[in-house]
């Protein structure tokens, strides 16, 4: 059983890297794009719908790399329908969401 799970030391490795880059990021897309941008060094007002949608994208695929960490799967086991689903979700949600 241990055996298993040596190859895929590497890829979880780059899996922690990606989601604790895309989780902060998403998440402050998601609540406030102009502050996250301000923070990256931008001075310019953004467009905020697209930019939260964006967030919710970068978020929905933290998910499905902490799935992967947490099943210890790689990543070409994990479901295409899966992360289509949570993709048209996420759309959905956010585009449906009133501007205020």
């Amino acid at each position: 059983m241990r055996q298993e799970y040596g190859d895929l030391r590497r890829t979880r490795a780059s899996l922690f890297y990606l989601v604790a880059y895309l989780f902060p990021l998403g998440a402050g897309l998601l609540i406030s794009p102009t502050a996250t941008f301000h923070l990256l060094g931008s001075q310019t007002e953004h467009a905020s719908i697209a930019w939260r949608l964006f967030g919710g994208l970068l978020f929905v695929l933290a998910l499905v790399a902490a799935r992967l960490i947490r099943k210890r799967i790689s990543g070409g086991m994990s479901s295409p329908l899966s992360l289509a689903w949570r993709l048209w979700l996420c759309s959905v949600i956010w585009l449906g969401r009133p501007e205020t």
